[in-house]
């Protein structure tokens, strides 16, 4: 069993790892994640604008009086994470490039920009109607006269297009300098100046294309994107996408391949993607319709990281008699619980541990099937803020719904899974006990 585990391990590492750090793709990665504090933070005031109050008290009242002027750091942060995964995209791309990172950043939020298309608004043309009693009064909608950026689209609808675009506008800008399509300055010109005169010639070909795109051409690439990316996004928001994801994320990370390295540049921007759509919903008074963004697995399924390890190192505790099972255990509870796994699953280590491979596919696979029914039928509230992944699974379920129930169902889902690991971690554990007897006979 050891030896086939090696040999897919050889198999697989090799292609895998060369995947994982793809540039495109850890770009992608790392932009995504780069926007996850204003994410965070945008939740917060989100948070403080929608949570439940007692219906008339005052916090409550001061809470509907002062709504809109809450959720404005939220709508400039969260609800502009196109425009920060934008510049995070073209940065990391442009450094691993090894040409300008600020450039590169900067020149993607420009082709982004310059995508949207910003129009003429005139307000004298746009007559809407209001119904006061059983009468319909026409009114002008109170709005100066200039130009108007579809600001919708910085939100989760932008976010495909902001990577692609970021994408375009660095590999411009890297062929600029490969083939010396720049401005060059004289060596005494200070670095900083000189690489800004550099980026002038590529800063053009990004607006000029982009302008003859959305502009002249009159092509709108956020709904085109959109569109393209929408199959993608239903097919990762149903119970088959979500099983497969689950599935490959615990595969790999069993052999000693990150797992979330290998699915994050696919998954992190459609789960952003739903948890925007479920935000903007939430803050409409409309149905949220997506059960599964990045939250939902993060406090109801990776409890204690991926494949759920938080319930081996419970489970462990509670059977372990061998020194290293007590030991381990005890130090690695601590980072389980704030959703740090890699302590647990190099160090114990469950990697290629034929014993503990198959509950650790096998429990976040369940933990998915539960707690995706319980939202589907509406016993637990969907989730639409995001927490810190690092918050204890129980809190951040409560804060990524606003529902107290997610509480139960997070606490349900720790027994579930230290229950399916309890007779794994007992066979493994006196495997160790054995070897540490022979040890000491040996001795």
């Amino acid at each position: 069993m050891n030896k086939a585990f090696d040999k897919i391990s050889e198999v697989l590492g090799g292609p895998m790892s060369k995947v994982s750090e793809q540039k495109h793709l850890r770009s992608i990665r790392d932009g995504v994640v780069g926007a996850i504090p204003f994410i965070i933070v945008g939740s917060v005031f989100l948070l403080i604008a929608m949570i439940p109050l007692p219906e008339g008290s005052g916090l409550a009242l001061w809470q509907k009086a002062n709504q809109a002027t809450i959720l404005i750091p939220y709508r400039l942060t969260f609800n502009a994470m196109a425009l920060y995964v934008s510049f995070g995209v073209g940065y990391h791309l442009a450094e691993r490039y090894k040409i300008s990172a600020l450039s590169g950043g900067l020149i993607s939020v420009c082709g982004f920009l310059v995508s949207l298309a910003p129009t003429l608004f005139n307000p004298a043309n746009i007559i809407t109607t209001t119904l006061v009693g059983n009468d319909a009064t026409a009114y002008k909608v109170m709005a100066k006269e200039g130009l108007y950026m579809p600001i919708a689209n910085f939100a989760s609808k932008g976010i495909f297009s902001a990577i692609i675009i970021a994408i375009i506008a660095v590999e411009i800008l890297r062929l600029c300098y490969k083939y010396h399509i720049t401005i060059k300055l004289p060596e005494q010109v200070p670095a900083s100046v000189a690489r800004s005169f550099e980026a002038i010639v590529p800063v053009a070909f990004v607006v000029c294309i982009f302008s003859i795109i959305s502009i002249l051409g009159g092509i709108n690439l956020e709904t085109i994107i959109g569109t393209l990316v929408d199959p993608l996004i239903k097919v990762g928001d149903n119970l088959a996408g979500g099983l497969v994801v689950v599935f490959i994320n615990s595969f790999f990370w069993s052999f000693g391949i990150h797992g979330s390295a290998i699915m994050d540049p696919i998954t992190q921007p459609l789960w952003l993607s739903m948890l925007g759509e479920n935000t903007d919903a939430h803050t409409a008074g409309l149905q949220m319709t997506h059960l599964m963004p990045q939250p939902f697995y993060q406090f109801f399924v990776y409890i204690g990281g991926s494949g759920a390890v938080l319930g081996l190192v419970i489970a462990t505790l509670i059977v372990a008699k061998s020194g290293y099972g007590k030991s381990i255990s005890k130090a690695t509870l601590i980072p389980s619980i704030f959703n740090i796994n890699e302590p647990i699953i190099f160090g114990f280590p469950v990697m290629l541990n034929p014993i503990l491979i198959i509950p650790f596919i096998i429990t976040p696979i369940v933990l998915l099937l539960i707690s995706w029914v319980a939202t589907a039928l509406g016993l637990v509230g969907i989730a639409f803020i995001q927490p810190p992944w690092t918050l204890p699974a129980p809190l951040g379920a409560f804060f990524a719904t606003g529902d107290w129930r997610a509480i139960i169902l997070s606490l349900i889902n720790i027994a579930i899974a230290t229950v399916i690991y309890l007779p794994f971690a007992k066979t493994y554990d006196t495997q160790l006990q054995k070897e540490e007897n022979n040890n000491q006979i040996a001795e």
